[in-house]
């Protein structure tokens, strides 16, 4: 209500005033800064929230801080995750300013993200965290129908994660394969992670031939070990092409194993695949 909104602010303001002065940053400064993004979002204080993410990534890149890598990447992901929720939570709403808002602060947000762990240009290179958001970032492009902007952070990904970018006009070399197919098992659940978002962006694009050749380069890989969810989600994606191309015994099996998977993942989206 008024009341709490108007408490909010005065600790935005009075929080801002004690930080202002400081040139030293620990980890109390850290967290403050941290509870004052949070203030910000809950507000949508698009203009602050973006300012002071940024000064929270500076603090998070100075050793002089002496923050974990681990309480950083809980504290981005957690922030990435608020980000997302604001656009999940406006995608009914009927005030399109307020939607074209929060969009524009998410992918402020994540640019800032994506730019302070790059894993040679950032200020603090981190080359896990900075694939972990842009997977996050991939996905609420997804959720935005951003798909031009999709496929570019889909081509980052392959880049980064070693794989051949020609799999991006649906068709792949027979080295292209070997390499994928015969991955670590941190390298077969990269590929089964970018196939995910591809197969997500194909089947809005309806284009059957590279929806295709996604679907089978993610099934193919050996010793990927994705989240349940992701492997759901293809599995369930691919049950839906082998529909539409009448292969009703493939599309059952499929159906199925995206259920067992979501299922494991404790997700209700296990339900659609029973319809």
């Amino acid at each position: 209500d008024d009341d709490d909104d108007d408490d909010a602010m005065d600790v935005e303001a009075t929080t801002s005033k004690l930080l202002a002065p400081l040139k030293f940053h620990g980890p109390w400064s850290y967290k403050a800064v941290k509870q004052l993004v949070k203030l910000h979002l809950r507000s949508l204080n698009c203009d602050s929230a973006v300012k002071d993410y940024e000064r929270l990534l500076r603090i998070a890149s100075s050793p002089d801080a002496k923050i974990s890598p681990n309480a950083v990447e809980k504290g981005v992901n957690n922030m990435l995750d608020r980000v997302a929720s604001l656009i999940n939570n406006s995608s009914g709403s009927s005030n399109s300013d307020a939607s074209s808002q929060q969009e524009a602060l998410a992918q402020s947000i994540y640019d800032l993200t994506l730019k302070a762990f790059h894993p040679t240009t950032g200020i603090a290179p981190n080359e896990r965290l900075w694939f972990k958001t842009n997977l996050k970032y991939g996905q609420l492009l997804y959720e935005m129908n951003e798909t031009a902007k999709l496929q570019l952070v889909i081509r980052d990904l392959l880049i980064s994660s070693g794989q051949p970018t020609d799999i991006l006009e649906g068709t792949t070399t027979s080295s292209s394969s070997a390499m994928m197919t015969d991955s670590t098992s941190t390298g077969g659940t990269h590929v089964m992670e970018i196939a995910a978002l591809q197969i997500q962006l194909y089947s809005r694009l309806k284009d059957t031939k590279k929806l295709r050749a996604a679907y089978h380069r993610a099934m193919s890989v050996r010793g990927g070990i994705p989240h349940p969810r992701t492997l759901a989600l293809i599995q369930e994606l691919g049950g839906k092409m082998h529909m539409s191309q009448r292969n009703f015994d493939e599309a059952s099996q499929a159906f199925f194993q995206a259920f067992k998977s979501y299922d494991e993942a404790g997700d209700r989206s296990r339900l659609r695949c029973l319809k």
